[in-house]
């Protein structure tokens, strides 16, 4: 459902086995403009990728510019928890992510990154995966920082579908800001 200031949501009531207790947990959808995270990139990339290629669509620079000021987040709101899953590809996506992630990480705060390892034309796959992880010290060295093999999807889930199974599979990037 949309909100009153137009923003997608929805809410789910939990229960908890130790105190019976019911709360309500609002969740919200909004766009991250990655690039927008860092001026430099933005400027140097916004030629190159005129269509935004972090989740900005339309080919229309206008209509996309009103479009990622109408649906992006304000720049002072963090999030205790970000989830992401197959968001970073090739440059400057690894360091545009590390920028978002660092702005928008609340302290404390826990990030969990799923991603594919991709291996690019000159580029083996963790290489990303290590610019995602420097980018990420470089913007806060305080950052607790964990990359580990994640569990790839069944075989029948490959079937039919949009998914590639990648030979060095999927890592779990965890990224902890303050006490856990």
């Amino acid at each position: 459902r949309e909100d009153e200031d137009g923003e997608t949501c929805s809410t789910s009531t939990s229960e908890t086995n130790e105190t019976n207790a019911s709360r309500e947990t609002r969740f919200r959808v909004k766009h991250l403009e990655w690039l927008a995270s860092d001026p430099v990139l933005h400027n140097q990339w916004k030629q190159k990728r005129p269509m935004g290629g972090d989740g900005s669509c339309s080919a229309n620079e206008l209509q996309n510019e009103n479009a990622t000021r109408n649906r992006s987040l304000a720049p002072d709101e963090t999030f205790s928890l970000i989830l992401g899953s197959d968001v970073c590809y090739e440059d400057p996506l690894p360091r545009a992510l590390a920028a978002t992630i660092c702005k928008k990480l609340a302290n404390p705060g826990l990030a969990w990154l799923v991603l594919p390892v991709r291996d690019w034309p000159d580029e083996p796959g963790f290489t990303v995966i290590d610019k995602l992880v420097e980018s990420l010290k470089t913007y806060d060295p305080e950052l607790q920082i964990t990359v580990e093999k994640a569990p790839d999807l069944r075989d029948e889930e490959y079937e039919g579908g949009t998914f590639v199974r990648h030979a060095l599979g999927m890592v779990s990037v965890w990224v902890r800001r303050g006490a856990p």
